[in-house]
């Protein structure tokens, strides 16, 4: 039987009567799943401002009671500011979903950190499962990259440089051209030194990510590819040249010519 809405039909000697619709079948969700997702990105400290966060359990097998859900949102890698016991939740379709949907006073400046915990039914009835964390900036504004300390360096990658800017604190993810840069180091609220990762050449888009937001520069840094040298040490007629696969990268230190 596919999923959806039937007819139930119940016939006896007096006739049959039909409730149109009446039974639900239910394909069962192939992956547990257990989320904490809030109804905005940024919002605004200010009387009767709320942030919604809905809290979504997802089990494989139908349960009678929901799990043991707990919200946690705390401010800035402190403390928490909210922190309590939701209760199960509601379901709708026979025990596989459960939902809380709750309401949060906007009392607090800075990146929220949102994110939700529970044990029970589908679950380890032991172990406490979290979600992944959701970010809401209150009253902060995204980051911004104002330059770079190096902005050309060789496709192969290694070029260290220093990104200046603003609301770069606990940066989650750094792209050139695409391509992610798995090194980062000296990160504070004005500044991230990061590795450049090999690239193909020409200029890239450089994308830095924070919990305030993504901020993108066009054109940041210029890959340069390798220069292949052909060169005759025997002189410029004199027959076949020794070398012919020296190469050398501009504006890397310089390059001294191998003597055969």
């Amino acid at each position: 039987m596919s999923a959806g809405a039937v007819d139930v039909v119940v016939t006896n000697a007096a006739g049959s009567a039909t409730s149109a619709n009446g039974f639900t079948y239910i394909v069962p969700p192939a992956a547990r799943s257990w989320t904490a997702v809030p109804n905005v990105t940024s919002a605004s400290v200010g009387a009767g401002n709320t942030i919604t966060v809905t809290f979504t359990a997802v089990c494989t097998t139908p349960q009678t009671y929901g799990p043991s859900m707990y919200d946690l949102i705390y401010v800035n890698n402190g403390s928490w500011i909210y922190n309590s016991y939701m209760g199960s939740g509601n379901t709708t379709d026979g025990g596989y979903t459960w939902v809380i949907t709750k309401n949060y006073a906007v009392n607090t400046p800075g990146v929220w950190k949102v994110v939700g915990y529970e044990r029970g039914a589908c679950w380890d009835n032991y172990n406490f499962t979290y979600s992944a964390t959701s970010y809401v900036n209150v009253d902060v504004s995204g980051p911004t990259i104002t330059s770079l300390s190096t902005t050309s360096g060789p496709t192969a990658g290694g070029t260290s440089t220093t990104v200046s800017g603003t609301n770069l604190s606990g940066i989650t993810g750094i792209t050139l051209g695409g391509v992610a840069a798995t090194v980062w180091s000296s990160n504070t609220s004005s500044s991230v030194t990061f590795i450049t990762p090999a690239g193909t050449a020409g200029a890239k888009n450089l994308v830095i990510t924070a919990p305030s937001g993504s901020v993108t520069s066009n054109n940041a840094f210029t890959y340069v590819a390798p220069v292949a040298i052909t060169y005759n040490t025997n002189g410029a007629n004199s027959g076949t040249p020794s070398r012919t696969s020296d190469s050398y990268t501009p504006n890397t230190g310089g390059y001294s010519l191998p003597v055969s």
